[in-house]
Order: C-alpha cells, then sequence, then structure tokens
C-alpha cells in the first residue's frame, strides 16, 4: 500500500554555515539550478536548488550549529551520502576535482559496467556519483 507520493523524486536538505561555497560548489561545479530561496526569521534562509526532479535545499542557519558529521560514510548511521547518477563519471569526477573538494580516488568499477567516485562537499558532506547503475 504504502503512501501517496505527489512527486515521483527524493528532496534533501542540507544544513550549512559555508553558504557561498556551497552554492559554488552545487550550482558552479555540479550544475544544479537555483530557484527560489525563502528566509524563515530566527532560523535561517533556505536556498532551493533543482537537479531534474529532485531538489536540494541548503539552509544558510544563522546561528552555528555543532559540527557533527563523521569522515567516512560508514562512520555513523543516519542519512550519510547522496548519490547522484550520472552520464558520464569522468567529468562528474572532474567536475569535484575542479572545485577542489576533497575526492577519494579516481572512478571505480564497482561491478561489471557500473561505476562510482566519491567526494565530499565544501561542509563534508559525501556525495557518490554514479554511472550504469
Amino acid at each position: 500500500m504504502g503512501i501517496g507520493l505527489s512527486k515521483q523524486a527524493l528532496d534533501v536538505g542540507i544544513v550549512t554555515t559555508n553558504f557561498e561555497k556551497m552554492m559554488d560548489f552545487y550550482v558552479g561545479a555540479l550544475g544544479f539550478v537555483p530557484t527560489e530561496a525563502n528566509t524563515y526569521p530566527g532560523a535561517g534562509t533556505v536556498q532551493r536548488l533543482d537537479i531534474g526532479d529532485s531538489i536540494l535545499r541548503l539552509l544558510a542557519v544563522e546561528t552555528e550549529p555543532p559540527h557533527t558529521s563523521p569522515d567516512g560514510l560508514r562512520d555513523s548511521t543516519g542519512i550519510r551520502y547522496l548519490t547522484l547518477n550520472v552520464s558520464d563519471i569522468n567529468e562528474a569526477h572532474a567536475a569535484c576535482q575542479s572545485a577542489g573538494v576533497h575526492v577519494v580516488g579516481p572512478p571505480a568499477e564497482l561491478r561489471p559496467g557500473v561505476f562510482s567516485v566519491r567526494a565530499q562537499d565544501p561542509d563534508g558532506n559525501w556525495i557518490e556519483f554514479m554511472q550504469g547503475a
């Protein structure tokens, strides 16, 4: 049965105190499209970034929260990474390298015909880029 979805995509929110660098990475390097921004007094500003049918929301907080992001994909439970399915894994790898973010090695073949590369955005959130998945 399940719930009735009104959209067949997942939207994700990231809280940041590093808004400009995050915008440079997601918009400048990866090509997300900024749309509306809404300010919520006492909380911060949410900038909507469109990518396909999905939305990434960057919440630029007014007060810095304690930093609790672990260093690896398996260092903690909870939401740890985003996966973006791409048509060219080498292009995604090059975009991350050009943006100056931490990239874990070159693209690797996980199983026949499926390639992956992992990188961290400027706030340390993990992104897995997949081709052929």
